[in-house]
């Protein structure tokens, strides 16, 4: 089982940070929660992409599924289903 934790750092911009690793050695990346949508018709959601070598690293293959949850706000946890 992987599990991906992803949590704000508070700052005003959005940026996100997840802590990736095993239990021997932790990384950490910053992500920005970006606009997607109809900027006219003012219909943008948040959007955060992941992708990156670091993925396979970290236990999730192309085509497996991930269950995603929000234990609370600001925190997003991924942990992968096989």
């Amino acid at each position: 089982m992987v599990v991906l934790g992803m949590r704000t750092d508070g700052r005003m911009d959005g940026a996100m940070e997840n802590n990736v690793g095993k239990a021997s050695s932790q990384k950490f990346r910053t992500l920005k929660v970006q606009d997607t949508g109809d900027f006219y018709k003012k219909e943008v959601r948040p959007a955060i992409r992941l992708q990156g070598k670091w993925l396979l690293v970290a236990g999730l293959q192309p085509g497996k599924q991930v269950q995603v949850t929000n234990p609370q706000q600001g925190v997003l946890i991924l942990k992968s289903l096989e």
